[in-house]
């Protein structure tokens, strides 16, 4: 008798343990900010793999940063400072690229429960990684417009040891951590130079519509839950040419529209291309061409791309 009482006793302490899925999420949320570690991961999409070791640690800001080193094919690292500035660390020297054009590992915005108007999330268990006990995510989307998501959470720290996008069932993308370690300190220096060097690009107030020689364009349909993404619109020197485009995104998946005027006006039609997550349709017609890219599907950069015309005066 007493020890089917001992018995019970465990259960239900076992089960009054287990947090629910919002305190999950905010604990990784908050390890964003103070938790630091090392690690080593394999990225795995279209078909290749290539390995990185990860340090996530305090800048000459004492802000969080994160370095990641490539352990296969070229010498290189990526290091995004305190402001989210990326720098490009190559043999040739370094490179400073700006926020946001470099991916980095997976990560939730700040903003999580805004989320559930377009994905719904639910905790489906335990798992372990790296030999340490996680908690496994589901994020499913609830339209056919944008990718679903699985997470693994470490359980004691909140960091996030591996991620799954999927569309379909057919998985995309994956991270997956081998090891990995929680130092009391880990320090993310700057490479030399990377403050003196910036890249060809000026960024620009936030707007609604791209103006391209003088003609304004509006995308007039997007998914529900994408907006505006500060900043919005940077002028790249292609060539010649100036290629101007908007940053839209729900939290999760983001969309960039470009729009570049033809120097033949003949030119007209659409095309597609898929290379692995990311997904472009772009189509030529009056002078103009515009381009929809994204990791959502492809009809998403379809419509987007499609939805995307002249103001009228």
């Amino acid at each position: 008798m007493i020890r089917i009482l001992l018995l019970l006793m465990c259960i239900s302490t076992s089960a009054a343990a287990k947090p629910e899925l919002q305190q999950i999420l905010q604990q990784y949320l908050a390890s964003q900010n103070h938790i630091g570690f090392i690690g080593e991961y394999a990225h795995a999409q279209n078909g290749d793999i290539e390995s990185l070791r990860i340090f996530r640690g305090r800048d000459s800001n004492q802000a969080m940063a994160t370095r990641l080193v490539y352990l296969t094919g070229p010498k290189r690292e990526i290091i995004r400072d305190s402001l989210g500035e990326i720098c490009l660390v190559r043999e040739q020297g370094v490179t400073r690229i700006g926020s946001g054009e470099v991916p980095l590992p997976f990560s939730l915005p700040d903003n999580i429960k805004a989320l559930n108007a377009y994905y719904q999330m639910r905790l489906a268990g335990e798992d372990r990684v790296a030999g340490r006990a996680v908690w496994k995510v589901l994020i499913t989307p609830k339209d056919g417009f944008r990718y679903g998501y699985r997470l693994w959470l470490d359980q004691q720290q909140g960091v996030l040891l591996g991620f799954e996008k999927y569309n379909d069932q057919k998985i995309l993308e994956s991270m997956t951590f081998s090891s990995v370690t929680f130092p009391k300190q880990v320090n993310i220096p700057l490479p030399d130079g990377a403050a003196s060097h910036v890249a060809q690009s000026s960024l620009v107030a936030a707007e609604s519509s791209v103006k391209v020689n003088g003609v304004e364009w509006r995308t007039r349909w997007l998914p529900a839950g994408f907006t505006v993404k500060q900043p919005t619109m940077t002028h790249m020197e292609l060539s010649s040419d100036t290629v101007k485009y908007q940053v839209y995104s729900d939290g999760l998946s983001a969309i960039s529209v470009f729009v570049e005027k033809l120097a033949d006006k003949k030119v007209t039609g659409a095309k597609q291309k898929t290379d692995g997550v990311m997904n472009a349709f772009s189509y030529a017609g009056k002078g103009f061409l515009v381009t929809a890219i994204g990791s959502v599907p492809m009809q998403t950069v379809q419509k987007v791309a499609m939805a995307t015309v002249k103001e009228q005066p």
